[in-house]
């Protein structure tokens, strides 16, 4: 394996190695003396995915969960289709927010981040984003290890930052260790998983370090993944991933996480549609209410235009969109695909 400047087939040109030693700043530096929590006092994150089922991202603020990270998709032909929602309703409650893809070392690069991470997720907002290492594929160790740096370089070269690495020790070390230097090896951040047996307790961490990697390298171990999530939380399964933040207390964690990628995560976010369903959309002042004439305001019309700000999935599966017809969002104004004259599918398109 030889390290690389270039992203084979880009074009792009990425950051030497030497830049990444330059910008390192060892933690202590940044924030010192953090407090090192243990256990549940960790703050807690998550990652979700279509297993997940609708997220209500309101019972994780409630919860005090402080950001997740929502599966994009795995190697090239596979998108997840909650990653959309979940990555636009975790800005909405002012929760930490990125996205993770599962590589496939087996499978072009430059292909699963053109097909599927950066064609659903252009742009990271505060948190990079992360790359899930955790299946071969059928691969050979140096075949993943190279795989994994260049999507790193690959990623490196579009968002200014690598890629969080979320794995474990036991993958690291056959797969990473042989083949990277340790500069290699700590120009990345982890969110490593270890579990006790039972997958439900969680592990009080902190988690293993891998061959060569550096303690403060390690920003959230995965410590349980059987564990019940919070009543109302997902929708698909019962349990959660428990993602225990490693470098602080909650404070801390907010300070850090602004020197070392550059701010918080709570301004609102928007997109900007149109209505393209033929017969207009039902607007009403909320979600929650009854079927009513009383409670609807009327429809948008078809080539209506307006800013997207969040959607909820009903029990009835009617989807409802929290718009805005002007750039400040009204959290009162709602639309769906129900109409006044009938049931029709909701359709938006991004303007």
């Amino acid at each position: 394996m030889s390290l690389r400047t270039t992203i084979p087939g880009s074009g792009a040109i990425a950051r030497p190695l030497l830049s990444d030693k330059l910008v390192y700043i060892p933690l202590g530096k940044i924030l010192s003396p953090l407090e090192d929590p243990i256990g549940i006092y960790r703050p807690l994150m998550r990652d979700y995915s279509w297993w997940s089922g609708y997220v209500d991202m309101s019972v994780a603020l409630e919860n005090n969960i402080r950001g997740m990270f929502s599966r994009v998709g795995i190697g090239r032909y596979y998108a997840d289709s909650t990653f959309p929602v979940n990555y636009s309703n975790a800005k909405v409650y002012g929760l930490y927010r990125s996205s993770y893809h599962v590589l496939n070392p087996t499978q072009s690069v430059i292909t699963q981040a053109d097909d599927i991470w950066f064609k659903y997720h252009s742009e990271r907002d505060v948190v990079p984003r992360m790359l899930d290492l955790e299946s071969s594929y059928g691969a050979t160790a140096s075949q993943i290890a190279d795989a994994t740096w260049d999507m790193s370089e690959l990623v490196l070269s579009r968002d200014g930052v690598r890629p969080i690495i979320y794995s474990r020790y036991g993958l690291i070390n056959p797969w990473l260790v042989p083949f990277w230097t340790p500069d290699m090896l700590n120009v990345h951040y982890y969110v490593l998983a270890q579990y006790m047996l039972d997958h439900v307790t969680e592990h009080p961490g902190p988690p293993t370090l891998p061959t060569g990697v550096l303690r403060d390298r390690i920003v959230a171990q995965q410590t349980a993944d059987k564990k019940a999530d919070f009543p109302g939380e997902c929708s698909g399964s019962s349990t959660a991933d428990w993602d225990r933040w490693e470098l602080g207390n909650s404070e801390e964690m907010n300070s850090w996480i602004e020197v070392t990628w550059g701010g918080g995560g709570n301004e609102e976010m928007s997109i900007y549609v149109k209505v393209i369903a033929p017969l207009g959309m039902n607007q009403r002042t909320s979600p929650e209410v009854l079927v009513n004439p009383s409670n609807d305001i009327g429809d948008l019309l078809f080539g209506c235009k307006m800013s997207w700000f969040e959607t909820r999935t009903k029990d009835d599966n009617s989807v409802w969109y929290r718009i805005s017809k002007t750039n400040t969002p009204d959290p009162e104004v709602w639309v769906c695909g129900k109409t006044s004259a009938g049931s029709i599918l909701a359709i938006l398109v991004t303007e």
